[in-house]
C-alpha cells in the first residue's frame, strides 16, 4: 500500500492545476487508500476534501504545504485536533504577522504534527535548531537526474540524524493530461507567457497522482519509504466534526438566563408594538420562543438584537428582511418591521422542529455606516474571535480567455478585440457563447491560436483565483477562531476565513 502525502488542488491559487473531486477520483482508480491534501499556505478545501475522501472509501489526511523560502517548503500533516488547531493558529500568523519567522513556527508544529521536508539544506538548517520524531524526510521522486542527487543527501541526513523517510510525488495535478493547465496557470500567475516558462518555473510533467503500485515500483530499493507513508497517514485521525453552531456567548444580568432575557425582551417589544397584547400574540410568542429555545438559537436571537440595538443608537439605518419576517419574536424585537400576524406570514418557513441548518437573519444596514457596524462586532467579541467571512474570486469566462489569450502570447489589442464582447458567465461555456455573439462571429476560432485559447480557456472556467471576501458575511466565535480555520488578511484590511460559507 501506499499514501499520498503530499497533494495540492486549484485552492494552491493558479498552482495546483486540479479540483479536489479530480483528485479524490484519480486516487481510487490507482487504488490509493490513504490521500492528503497539502495547498500552498491554507486549508481553503479541507471540509469538502474530508467529505469527498470519505465518502470515496478513502483516508483523508488535513494538512498544508508551508513556504518557507524561495523554492523551499515544508508540508505539515495534522495528527490530532489538537495539532489542525496548532496548524491553523500558525498559518494566521503567516498571513497576518509581517514579520513571521517559519523556524520557530516549525518547532511548535512538530509537537502535534508530521513535518515532511524534501530539500537537503531546509532540513539540515531545522535540525540545526531542533530534532523531533516527527520530521520526516520526503523522498520526491520525478524521474529526473537531480532527483536522484537529493534523495541520497536526504537519506544520508536521515541516516545520520535517524529520521523516518518517506516516499513522495509531490502532486500538482491529478493526471498527466492536466499538465498543460498547471503550465497555463504558472504563467498567468508569474504573468509571463508559455514559451518564456522554464522547467524550474513549474512542477515536471511527473507531479501527477500516480497509482499506488507505479509509486511502490519506483521506490522499490527503498522499501521503508513507501511502508512509512502509510504509517503516517494511519497516525493522522484528524476528522472535522459537526457538533452544531457554538454562538459566542451573550453577556446576560447576574440572576438571569439567555432564554429568560431573550423571555422579557420579546414580551417588552410585543407589548409596544400590540396595544393590547392580545391572547393570540401571547400564544404565537410563547410558541416561537419554546422553538427558539428547544432548537439552541437563543443567544443568536440576542446577538442579532443586539446590532440592531447598536443601529438604532448611532442612528444607522437598519432592518431585517426575508423569512424572518415571518418571525414575531424578531418583530418583536424591532429586528424586522413587518406585522406576520397582520399579514398571515408562517413562522414555520423560517424556523420548524424539521429544520437542519441554523436559521438566517438578513440584516440590511446601510452602506455609509457599514463600517461601524462591523468594527462595533469586532470590539465586542473580540479580534480572535471575529473575522469576515471569505469567498473565492473564480475564473470567470471573460477572464478565462483574457489571462489565457496573454499567456499564449496575443497582442492586448487583438485580446480586447474579441473579448469585449463577452459577457460575464462560466467558463465551461466560453465555445457557447463565442458562437452567439455577433461581433466575434467573424474571428476564426477553428484556427490557432484561438482554438487552443478556447481550449485551454474551458479548462480553467470556474476555479479559484484568489481568496475574496463575502459583502455581508462576518463571522463570530465562542473560542478565538484560528483554532478553527486560519484567517487571512484579504485587500479592504479585514482579516477572512479561510473557508467560504
Amino acid at each position: 500500500m501506499f499514501a499520498h502525502l503530499h497533494c495540492r488542488s486549484y485552492f494552491s491559487f493558479l498552482e495546483g492545476a486540479s479540483p479536489v473531486a479530480a483528485l479524490v477520483d484519480q486516487a481510487v482508480r490507482g487504488e490509493v487508500r490513504y490521500l492528503a491534501l497539502t495547498d500552498r499556505a491554507g486549508v481553503y478545501a479541507a471540509v469538502n476534501f474530508g467529505r469527498l475522501a470519505e465518502a470515496a472509501g478513502l483516508h483523508p489526511v488535513i494538512g498544508a504545504e508551508l513556504p518557507i523560502a524561495a523554492g523551499r517548503r515544508v508540508t505539515v500533516l495534522a495528527r490530532d485536533g489538537e495539532g489542525y488547531a496548532v496548524l491553523c493558529r500558525e498559518l494566521t500568523r503567516h498571513h497576518l504577522d509581517p514579520d513571521f519567522d517559519w523556524l520557530p513556527a516549525l518547532e511548535r508544529l512538530a509537537e502535534r504534527n508530521w513535518l515532511l521536508v524534501a530539500c537537503p539544506a531546509l532540513l539540515q538548517q531545522i535540525l540545526d535548531r531542533f530534532h523531533s520524531p516527527r520530521l520526516v524526510a520526503e523522498l520526491v521522486q520525478h524521474g529526473r537526474p537531480a532527483d536522484r542527487h537529493r534523495i541520497r543527501n536526504l537519506l544520508e541526513t536521515a541516516r545520520r540524524h535517524e529520521l523516518m523517510v518517506c516516499a513522495s510525488n509531490d502532486v500538482a495535478f491529478a493526471g498527466p493530461e492536466d499538465y498543460d493547465v498547471h503550465r497555463l496557470l504558472t504563467a498567468i500567475r508569474r504573468r509571463s507567457t508559455l514559451g518564456k516558462l522554464t522547467p524550474a518555473d513549474t512542477a515536471p510533467a511527473e507531479a501527477w497522482l500516480k497509482p499506488a503500485r507505479q509509486m511502490e515500483e519506483m521506490f522499490r530499493e527503498i522499501p521503508a519509504a513507501v511502508a512509512n507513508t502509510v504509517k503516517i497517514a494511519e497516525s493522522c485521525q484528524f476528522r472535522f466534526t459537526t457538533e452544531g453552531t457554538l454562538y459566542p456567548p451573550f453577556p446576560v444580568p447576574e440572576g438571569e438566563t439567555a432564554y429568560s432575557l431573550l423571555w422579557k425582551k420579546a414580551f417588552a417589544g410585543a407589548a409596544q408594538r400590540y396595544r393590547p397584547l392580545r391572547r393570540e400574540v401571547i400564544r404565537r410568542l410563547e410558541h416561537e420562543l419554546d422553538v427558539i429555545c428547544r432548537m439552541g438559537y437563543t443567544e443568536y436571537f440576542l446577538i442579532v438584537r443586539d446590532v440592531v440595538e447598536f443601529a438604532e443608537r448611532e442612528g444607522i439605518p437598519a432592518v431585517g428582511r426575508g423569512s424572518a419576517a415571518g418571525s414575531l419574536t424578531a418583530h418583536a424585537l424591532g429586528i424586522t418591521h413587518v406585522d406576520p400576524l397582520a399579514l398571515g406570514l408562517s413562522f414555520e418557513r423560517f424556523l420548524n422542529d424539521e429544520r437542519t441548518d441554523p436559521p438566517d437573519i438578513d440584516i440590511d444596514f446601510c452602506w455609509r455606516r457599514r463600517h461601524d457596524v462591523i468594527r462595533y462586532l469586532y470590539d465586542t467579541y473580540g479580534q480572535e474571535n471575529s473575522a469576515m467571512l471569505a469567498t473565492f474570486v473564480t475564473m470567470a469566462g471573460r477572464l478565462c480567455l483574457r489571462e489565457t489569450a496573454r499567456a499564449l502570447g496575443l497582442p492586448e489589442a487583438e485580446i480586447s478585440r474579441f473579448t469585449r464582447h463577452i459577457p460575464h458567465h462560466r467558463g465551461e461555456h466560453v465555445e457557447q457563447v463565442l458562437r452567439d455573439i455577433p461581433e466575434c462571429r467573424n474571428i476564426p476560432f477553428a484556427s490557432e491560436p484561438y482554438r487552443s485559447i478556447i481550449r485551454l480557456a474551458k479548462r480553467i472556467g470556474g476555479f479559484p483565483r484568489h481568496l475574496g471576501l463575502h459583502p455581508c458575511g462576518i463571522v463570530l466565535s465562542r473560542m478565538p477562531l484560528h483554532r478553527v480555520v486560519p484567517l487571512q488578511m484579504t485587500a479592504t484590511g479585514f482579516a477572512a476565513t479561510q473557508f467560504d460559507m
